[in-house]
């Protein structure tokens, strides 16, 4: 049984922690067309300006109650617990490939598949229903986890949303290297 969802966008986010690595990649490609050299865009100068491994992408928060079933009985419930999560979405970035057409001048990034990537139980937000259960942390974490990981793959939304963001994203990464080469990311 659900309380409330949300959906949270962490583009932004993401933008900023590997926004360094953006810095340093376009001082590189300055500092090498100042030289008088050409600058030439490759699948690995593009991997290194996108480089961290983790990329979330979507955050899924949300307030549920999971049934603890009762051991000698699996059909009964011993307890509830009423929680808060927050579900994480993104890929690898290492995962990242790129098509590159130079006589277009064009990049086209291959992103992997979306998936869930984390499931963070608040443990200060747990509470048992009753309120006297002799609840175990540990199985109730479990079962929270369990209960949050369900309702994040069923929703839509958060696959959709995350792979939305990680398009802004490493379009917000790469424009300003592609465009120093005069190239164009097409999706």
């Amino acid at each position: 049984m659900k309380l409330t969802k949300k959906l949270i966008g962490t583009g932004a986010i993401s933008i900023a922690v590997v926004a360094v690595a953006v810095i340093a990649v376009i001082g590189a490609v300055k500092a090498s067309n100042s030289s008088g050299k050409r600058t030439v865009i490759t699948t690995s100068s593009l991997k290194e300006v996108i480089q961290i491994s983790e990329l979330s992408t979507g955050e899924f928060c949300y307030n549920g109650i999971v049934s603890i079933p009762k051991k000698d009985n699996e059909n009964k419930t011993e307890y509830s617990a009423k929680y808060d999560s927050t579900v994480k979405a993104g890929i690898d970035a290492k995962d990242i490939d790129f098509v590159i057409d130079d006589d277009n001048k064009t990049v086209n990034p291959v992103l992997p598949d979306v998936n869930i990537i984390d499931v963070l139980i608040d443990e200060k937000s747990i509470s048992t229903i009753p309120e006297n259960a002799t609840a175990k942390l540990k199985e109730t974490l479990t079962a929270c986890k369990e209960d949050a990981l369900k309702e994040a793959r069923e929703s839509k939304e958060l696959i959709e949303i995350a792979k939305s963001n990680l398009q802004n994203t490493i379009t917000a990464l790469l424009t300003p290297v592609l465009k120093e080469s005069g190239y164009d990311i097409v999706w």
